[in-house]
């Protein structure tokens, strides 16, 4: 959760930025601290990029971090969420793959489209679960299970 906490208070330093949180504190796993910081450091990027909010320059993000199961504290739930438009429902199921980024006139942003792809690989070699959808409410939601 430091490292967590950490990513999220440089990021709100940017003008655009907002971002609510809810990190449990001491929270800790084992990993390769590199590798996750590259993870979180992904999504808010991606967030930055693509969530801008409709009509605003502001990017809105929602980020959780909290056990799965609170009485026993096993292993870590971690949502991401921009308040963005997100994305067409077809193309949700592929954006994991490399070089993968959707329709680019909808979008100013620019990407090599590896960063969900990065994520997931950092994922699994971390024995986790991801889940991307479009939010309910509008967005995009990203899961992380460890």
């Amino acid at each position: 959760s430091e490292l967590l906490e950490g990513i999220v208070e440089e990021t709100s330093k940017l003008p655009e930025m907002i971002i609510r949180s809810s990190i449990v504190k001491d929270m800790q796993m084992l990993g390769n601290r590199v590798e996750l910081y590259r993870l979180f450091n992904n999504l808010i990027e991606n967030g930055k990029r693509y969530g801008r909010s409709p009509g605003t320059q502001n990017v809105k993000m929602d980020i959780q971090c909290s056990y799965k199961n609170k009485e026993k504290k096993q292993g870590i739930l971690i949502s991401v969420r921009d308040h963005g438009v997100g994305v067409p429902q077809a193309d949700v199921t592929r954006l994991l793959r490399p070089f993968t980024r959707v329709d680019i006139s909808r979008s100013q942003a620019n990407g090599s489209g590896l960063g969900l792809a990065i994520v997931d690989r950092i994922v699994k070699r971390h024995e986790g679960r991801i889940r991307i959808s479009n939010h309910a409410s509008g967005g995009f939601l990203v899961v992380i299970a460890f």
